[in-house]
């Protein structure tokens, strides 16, 4: 086996073990450093940008154990010198293919980074908004409670004063039924009150 096929089998490999890009293979043209443009994110935006990040390394690795399995069972069948460096050979542009395939998904995924100048707005914009949404749903609960409070007021008012089953099964009737109005009002309120704000999420530029 020689030397150069195995140090492009020890290069891909460590490329392989850590799932990271490497650099780009000489296609001839010369390479070029641009600065990635900054944006914020929140942790949503961050959760969706791991999870492509996660699927083009699958994907490479998929790759990856395809064409060592290829090579393994090229290498095993082989009866000739000749087809043992054709196998080489293969094995060679199926990583390369793999690892640029990998380099353009990044690429075109884009380097996840913050925009400094905007930090400081967007969690001020952040606190703001969590603010006026706990504020709000403050009110939603002591309403919740008031209205809770009120229909059991009522039913221990009707409940001493009932002189009969009857107008104590009536007064226990009211007091469900205001207590499930109030929970239902309550729940209501929630929903349209809806999410609580994303906190901005400033992951660390990538260099």
């Amino acid at each position: 086996m020689s030397r150069k096929f195995i140090f492009a089998l020890a290069t891909s490999l460590i490329v392989f073990a850590n799932g990271a890009s490497v650099a780009r293979a000489d296609t001839g043209s010369d390479d070029t450093s641009t600065t990635p443009t900054t944006v914020m994110v929140t942790q949503v935006e961050r959760a969706s940008y791991l999870a492509k990040r996660e699927a083009i390394r699958a994907a490479f690795q998929v790759a990856m154990n395809s064409a060592r399995e290829a090579f393994m069972t090229a290498r095993q069948t082989a009866t000739t010198d000749e087809a043992r460096k054709s196998a080489e050979t293969a094995f060679r542009v199926a990583i390369n293919a793999a690892t640029n395939s990998q380099l353009e998904a990044v690429k075109v995924l884009g380097i996840e980074s913050v925009k400094p100048s905007e930090t400081d707005a967007q969690k001020a914009a952040f606190r703001v908004a969590l603010t006026k949404y706990l504020e709000e749903r403050k009110t939603i609960l002591a309403e919740f409670h008031a209205s809770v409070s009120d229909a059991q007021r009522v039913f221990k008012t009707a409940r001493e004063s009932a002189r009969t089953n009857a107008s104590r099964q009536a007064a226990r009737l009211a007091f469900l039924t205001a207590d499930r109005f109030a929970r239902q009002t309550y729940q209501n309120a929630l929903r349209a009150l809806g999410d609580p704000p994303v906190k901005p999420f400033a992951p660390a530029v990538s260099q």
